[in-house]
């Protein structure tokens, strides 16, 4: 993962109190609360891991994927922690 394409995930990340870690799992910033799944970028699509290393999904690297996924995935609302 590029530190642009970071940038552009933690940018859609953010309406959600969320943002990656060093290691690329998606956490709830304002808690430091590491959830199971890690982001893999290849071939410009983002890869979803689970864990166990099973594709959870998969999406493109643009914002409204993101939110897609972290609102059907988590069940998360924008600004839901703020």
């Amino acid at each position: 993962m590029t530190p642009e394409q970071k940038a552009l995930i933690n940018e859609a990340l953010e309406p959600y109190s969320a943002s990656l870690t060093e290691d690329n799992y998606i956490q709830l910033t304002i808690m430091k609360a590491k959830f199971g799944i890690k982001l893999v970028v290849e071939n410009d699509r983002i890869k979803y891991l689970l864990l166990s290393g099973a594709v959870a999904a998969t999406s493109s690297i643009k914002a409204e994927a993101i939110e897609r996924f972290v609102e059907s995935y988590f069940s998360w609302g924008k600004n839901y922690y703020i």
